[in-house]
């Protein structure tokens, strides 16, 4: 799937600083023997799959360091990469290549399929962490560390991504241990690596899902509190009214679903789809009501009960949604 992708130098518009990033400083910075300077360029994002917790990028990625004993181009890898076999690396340098202050500079594209655990439970709205991991598997933290400077990070401003809105990456480094030795006699479970973790921001655009996902429930349970104005004696179009509009939000979950992965709790949108079934049942049981005890206390005074049940109907699930989405978003 990710095979035949371009190979070759960075593209002209990483030599201009993209907007939304920092230049890089004028002079450049100190590395000692224990440091590797890295930086990333994210060139491209074109795919985010939350059924499988992954998506597929375009990343450059360059080293800089003073120790020859050290080898950041062969030794760091990606921590999170969804399928080893997609993943394509290329570079235009054979070797690393001297830079005027003698210290070691290497830059590779790398083109895959990136694992990254999505928080879904605000879905359709909300914000994601496209993650990168780099982390060096053949040195602990005492003998390699990652740096940053100013320009360590920055985005081709021209990327696009259908369903999202992307903002600026940035670049944090800290240190992990694993709490294990791997079986090495000489080495201690203790011991700390230094990662480098490159998070892109993706949000949800929200007008556009409302539109998308919000509107066409709303409709549907506008649709569904007519229940009250078919008159009580109709009894046949009152059920099928209701069981009209469950079938509908069932369809419209059914599609909205499709492509999610299997989750151990209930989105913002599963939620306001559980709650509109319910209030659809509701309504069919008091359409229902209605229409039997007309036969007692009269058609007129059960049209009159219809339209207050239809008012605190509506009311009621428009507090109910406002509660919803008070409690995914804000809390």
């Amino acid at each position: 799937m990710l095979g035949g992708w371009p190979t070759g130098s960075p593209p002209a518009s990483t030599q201009q600083v993209p907007l939304g990033t920092v230049a890089a400083n004028t002079e450049p910075i100190e590395i000692s023997d224990e440091e590797v300077l890295v930086g990333v360029y994210v060139e491209n994002i074109q795919l985010i799959v939350p059924e499988t917790n992954s998506y597929l990028a375009d990343f450059y990625i360059w080293y800089r360091w003073t120790n020859p004993d050290l080898r950041p181009h062969k030794t760091v890898e990606f921590k999170n990469l969804y399928e080893a076999w997609q993943l394509v690396s290329s570079s235009s340098f054979e070797k690393p290549r001297r830079q005027p202050d003698g210290s070691f500079y290497y830059l590779a594209r790398h083109q895959g399929a990136f694992n990254n655990a999505f928080d879904l439970r605000s879905y359709p709205f909300g914000e994601q962490d496209l993650r990168l991991i780099l982390e060096d598997f053949e040195s602990d933290a005492s003998s390699f560390r990652f740096i940053t400077d100013d320009g360590s990070i920055s985005i081709d401003p021209e990327i696009t991504l259908p369903g999202y809105r992307i903002g600026q990456p940035t670049i944090t480094i800290d240190q992990v241990a694993y709490g294990t030795s791997f079986g090495e006699i000489d080495a201690t479970p203790d011991e700390r690596y230094s990662r480098a973790t490159v998070r892109t921001p993706v949000e949800h655009p929200v007008i556009t899902n409302i539109v998308k996902y919000l509107a066409p429930i709303l409709l549907v349970m506008v649709a569904s509190s007519l229940v009250f104005q078919i008159p009580p004696g109709l009894v046949e179009g009152r059920i099928g009214l209701s069981i009209t509009a469950l079938l509908t939000l069932v369809a419209m979950q059914w599609s909205t679903n499709d492509g999610m992965p299997v989750m151990a709790y209930l989105t913002l949108l599963d939620t306001l789809y559980l709650i509109s079934l319910a209030f659809i049942l509701g309504s069919l049981m008091l359409g229902l009501r209605a229409s039997w005890i007309s036969r007692d206390v009269g058609e007129a005074q059960a049209i009159e009960a219809d339209e207050f049940w239809m008012v605190l109907y509506l009311s009621a699930y428009a507090i109910a949604v406002a509660g919803v989405l008070a409690l995914y978003l804000l809390l």
